[in-house]
């Protein structure tokens, strides 16, 4: 909808993908804590805690450490100037490195 109006470019269209990002990134943390919970019984509640609480430093320790190398392929598919390859080049990224935490 942004894009009909030409407006991503602009501050609000930033601030909204700005929000809607943290969102989406702010979720896995809660989804790999909600399955710890439906992991077994009460018993086992902290071991499946402290599982869950390790793949979140896992999912941030990756996110950081591929900070470093992936800065150099953003650049290049920045140089691009395509949005949509920007984007889907960022989802996958992001979902690679999630998707090992869990």
């Amino acid at each position: 909808m942004l894009a009909e109006r030409l407006e991503p470019e602009s501050e609000y269209g930033r601030n909204i993908f700005g929000v809607l990002l943290f969102q989406d990134l702010a979720v896995v943390p809660l989804l790999i804590i909600i399955a710890a919970f439906g992991n077994g019984n009460s018993k086992e509640l902290a071991f499946w805690l402290a599982l869950a609480a390790v793949k979140i430093v896992v999912a941030l320790v990756l996110l950081f450490i591929g900070q470093k190398f992936m800065t150099h392929w953003f650049n290049i598919v920045a140089r691009r100037r395509s949005q949509e390859l920007f984007m889907l080049n960022l989802l996958r990224s992001c979902s690679a490195h999630l998707s090992r935490a869990c």
